[in-house]
């Protein structure tokens, strides 16, 4: 039985550890901060401006960033096409103090940008993971413990997880159709690290369409 407690990688799919830049007095700022995850794999290659300003140049599928420190206020974030002019998402985001967020670029034929809060510190000795589910063509899905629970039901595209606490253990992981209870996909040997903080993130395959990916975010 998996005993609820925090997240990690497996095997196949180790998790990307993104730096988080921090000032001296990190501990006491308000500064927020934000990455970005190309989470679509029509769009080739891209670069990201806020504010009128290149941050990020040539971020390919699945490719993520570093922390950004961002002022808390409403920003605006706009995604082109590599060393072009041409567009495929812009949003105004409003950022809070003090948190960190993750935009993504998701879709498959037209494009926009999601903002979802990360939590990047757990309870001492524990471990979170939540799923997010970008998959455009995928159906909802559940989460499964191999001879186990579903622990995070009926997911569909565009929704988020809450993160689940657990004691830190090595599990195997079924992603399955919510309403035919087909196995979409296995995750073995998904490796839950004490005092890490994860999100699956449920994208699609750059070939088949009619299954998914994943793509693991650490913190």
């Amino acid at each position: 039985m998996l005993k609820r407690y925090h997240y990690s990688a497996y095997e196949r799919y180790q998790p990307h550890y993104v730096p988080l830049y921090r000032t001296k007095n990190h501990a006491n700022n308000l500064t927020s901060y934000v990455r970005f995850l190309n989470a679509t794999p029509t769009s080739g290659s891209v670069d990201v401006y806020i504010n009128d300003q290149q941050v990020l140049r040539e971020k390919m599928f699945k490719h993520s960033s570093h922390y950004i420190p961002l002022q808390e206020g409403e920003q605006k974030i706009d995604v082109y096409i590599s060393n072009t002019n041409q567009l495929l998402a812009s949003r105004m985001i409003n950022i809070r103090k003090s948190n960190c967020y993750t935009l993504s670029l998701v879709g498959l034929e037209e494009f926009e940008l999601l903002k979802k809060v990360d939590s990047l510190y757990t309870q001492p000795g524990e471990s979170q993971l939540r799923f997010v589910h970008y998959s455009p063509l995928s159906p909802s899905i559940d989460v499964k413990v191999v001879y186990g629970d579903i622990i995070f039901p009926n997911l569909s595209y565009r929704e988020t997880t809450q993160y689940l606490a657990l004691t830190p253990m090595t599990v195997d992981l079924k992603i399955i159709n919510t309403n035919t209870k087909e196995v979409i996909m296995e995750l073995n040997r998904v490796n839950l690290r004490a005092n890490a903080s994860y999100t699956a993130i449920v994208i699609p395959p750059i070939e088949n369409s009619n299954k998914v990916d994943i793509h693991f975010l650490s913190p």
